[in-house]
């Protein structure tokens, strides 16, 4: 196991809290092994995260605070947002800091890996929760409308709606004609009076419902 080589190796490890903003804060602490035992089963992060910093204009600065740590070099968890910071450091200062970044974000968006770390998860999530609303959906012969993240890539939608067997799947990707639609939607209800339901999942904010 990869943290299990590290110390064994003796290798010391500094978490730096809430991302960008720990770095230039000075927010960091020491890792033990303790630390990390059981965490798989913990939702969340151990060190917090954070999107309202980012390294532009700043990239001197990040890389004095980082050298500031006598770090050998950085191990990065994100997404798009993270691995844009991390591109104007490398640019703005070549070499100035040794970093690997490890794609882990539910949005699955990031090139160079087929699927990012929390993808899976997600779509997981999501399936369990449209099989929750079907319940309800077939009960009350409702149209139910399942909105998830996932901002401008629609994997998440894509991955939640197969997986929940959705009558249709809207990305941002591809334009959609509303009239159509509409009209899909409501033939579809008309012709399921037996009490079945029809779901509809979106990329982009959270579970919400609406009846036709």
């Amino acid at each position: 196991e990869f943290r299990r080589v590290l110390f064994r190796s003796g290798v010391e490890l500094i978490g730096i809290e809430d991302g960008f903003e720990g770095v230039f804060e000075g927010r960091h602490r020491r890792i033990e092994l303790r630390d990390l035992e059981g965490i798989h089963q913990v939702a969340g992060t151990l060190l917090g995260t954070s999107n309202r910093s980012g390294t532009s204009g700043r990239e001197q600065e990040f890389a004095e605070k980082i050298a500031a740590l006598r770090l050998d070099g950085l191990l990065v968890a994100g997404g798009d947002g993270t691995f844009a910071a991390l591109r104007q450091i490398s640019t703005a200062l070549p070499g100035a800091v040794r970093i690997v970044g490890v794609p882990k974000t539910i949005d699955n968006d990031l090139p160079g890996t087929d699927v990012t770390f929390g993808y899976d998860t997600a779509c997981s999530v999501i399936a369990d929760s449209v099989n929750s609303l079907r319940v309800s959906a077939e009960a009350h012969r409702r149209l139910m409308v399942v909105e998830v993240m996932g901002r401008t890539a629609g994997w998440l939608a894509l991955g939640g709606g197969v997986a929940s067997y959705a009558e249709v799947v809207l990305v941002p990707e591809l334009p959609f004609d509303r009239t159509r639609l509409l009209a899909f939607l409501r033939e579809k209800q008309k012709t399921r009076r037996d009490r079945k339901s029809t779901r509809l999942n979106s990329s982009h904010g959270y579970i919400s419902y609406a009846v036709f």
